[in-house]
């Protein structure tokens, strides 16, 4: 008789070479989260892409080298909560200096997919927005839209602070 021990596949351990080709896949997905992080946002993070742990893009994020811890659960979050491999996650850090429009743009810049939807991580969304993103940029594309705004609500210290129309939700990015 003839016996073969069998153990749970483990993609780490296969030879660099093919953990590439089958990593490589690019997301057939029309739309890359973006993100700008700074300064006390570290405990936003988690419950931020937990929202949005079954995205179908890629996720680009300005760090405004953020010094408090935020770095390294940022990257958690995008490993662990998201299950992104790291060709599909994009972190650009630099110091902000109160220039959004230039943290926007680079995040557009660095998005993958033509559309981008930018936020926060104090930004809380609707579940049935993130669920039906990649059909309602389709249907922005065939009535020739190029931006759309959603409502959300932010979060501080824990405490529903704001709910409002956020007016750049998605982005014709390219």
């Amino acid at each position: 008789e003839f016996r073969q021990g069998v153990r749970q596949c483990d993609p780490a351990r296969h030879p660099a070479a093919i953990r590439q080709v089958y990593s490589a896949a690019p997301s057939n997905s029309p739309v890359t989260l973006a993100l700008l992080v700074g300064p006390g946002e570290r405990e936003n993070l988690i419950p931020f892409f937990w929202q949005f742990r079954n995205w179908p893009g890629d996720v680009v994020v300005f760090d405004d080298m953020v010094v408090d811890g935020g770095r390294g659960v940022l990257e958690f979050a995008l490993r662990e909560i998201m299950k992104l491999p790291p060709e599909r996650c994009t972190i650009l850090r630099s110091p902000l200096d109160g220039d959004f429009a230039a943290a926007r743009n680079a995040l557009q810049d660095a998005a993958k997919g033509p559309w981008t939807l930018t936020s926060a991580p104090d930004e809380r969304w609707d579940p049935g927005v993130i669920q039906s993103i990649v059909g309602l940029i389709a249907q922005l594309e065939r009535d020739g839209k190029v931006v759309c705004g959603f409502p959300r609500a932010n979060v501080v210290d824990g405490v529903l602070a704001r709910r409002g129309l956020y007016a750049a939700g998605v982005l014709r990015s390219k």
